[in-house]
């Protein structure tokens, strides 16, 4: 499933985020931060580590691409330099049914035929995908519902933020967490995953696989016939980089390369190779698998 939903992203079904800003500057501020995401007992860091003041956001109207939307964004004001946000926004209650017709007419179209039923169902959404550095502020990120951008403040304006979740690195970069604020009960929580953001394969496809020198490796997928990975904070360049490097090490069989994406099979007939790229997100994913 992982991997579909990847082919019909590259196909350009998504990703219309705004902007693109360096892939390195995050994550080598990663590493010099002057908090400590570890106790001193090294259990990890407080459900609470980033205060939610620690996030400055605001929601206003942009345009992106030559369309209208309304977009996320935020300062980081934290010690710790934040992977990936993303605030959910549900219906505000006491809004009858006749505001919510007009808050959400813009969004009505032959393919979305009902926006206030799907903001009841599945909310309202904004999530940056790009690393931000301490001080640093983000990208705006348009906000959407299910699967549509809204393109009217008046639709933000009928809705209140949920859940912010959080997921920021270690100081030394080697560590992802995941937090989450809940803005109706003021309460915070933590992940109980952590994600090892050097950790790498072992098994006979990883072996043949370029190791992602300087990028955030967040999610790692090992077996005997196949491995995947997924890594952010990565620029043109290295993605570029490593490409070429796959090239170097045998797959270079029937290739098919174009803006983002390379597919190939290796000279000895034993694995071939997909690897995408998505700009907007600074976001890289590879799979490999055994042929036959």
């Amino acid at each position: 499933m992982k991997r579909m939903m990847v082919v019909l992203l590259s196909m350009g079904l998504a990703f219309t985020l705004a902007g693109c800003s360096g892939g390195d500057s995050a994550a080598s501020s990663a590493a010099g931060g002057n908090a400590s995401a570890e106790s001193p007992e090294n259990k990890g860091p407080a459900k609470d580590e980033i205060k939610v003041d620690d996030i400055v956001w605001s929601v206003d109207n942009s345009v992106i691409d030559g369309n209208r939307r309304v977009v996320l964004q935020y300062e980081n004001k934290s010690a710790y330099t934040i992977a990936d946000l993303r605030i959910e926004f549900k219906i505000k209650e006491g809004l009858s049914e006749e505001e919510l017709a007009e808050a959400f007419s813009g969004m009505q179209t032959e393919y979305d035929p009902d926006p206030v039923g799907d903001a009841k169902e599945y909310g309202m959404w904004g999530e940056s995908y790009i690393p931000v550095a301490p001080g640093e502020t983000s990208t705006a990120a348009p906000l959407e519902v299910g699967i549509t951008y809204i393109n009217d403040m008046a639709q933000f304006e009928a809705v209140e933020p949920d859940l912010m979740t959080i997921a920021f690195l270690s100081d030394d970069g080697s560590k992802l967490y995941k937090e989450t604020y809940d803005f109706k009960n003021d309460s915070y929580s933590l992940d109980s995953k952590v994600v090892d953001t050097t950790e790498w394969g072992s098994e006979e496809p990883a072996t043949m696989s370029p190791s992602p020198d300087g990028m955030i490796v967040v999610d790692v997928e090992d077996t005997a016939d196949g491995f995947s990975f997924e890594a952010i904070d990565v620029d043109e360049s290295e993605f570029d980089a490593y490409v070429d490097a796959c090239k170097e090490m045998g797959f270079t069989v029937e290739p098919i390369e174009t803006d983002g994406v390379y597919y190939a099979s290796h000279v000895d007939g034993s694995f071939g190779i997909d690897c995408f790229y998505y700009p907007s997100m600074q976001h890289f994913s590879i799979f490999l698998d055994r042929i036959g």
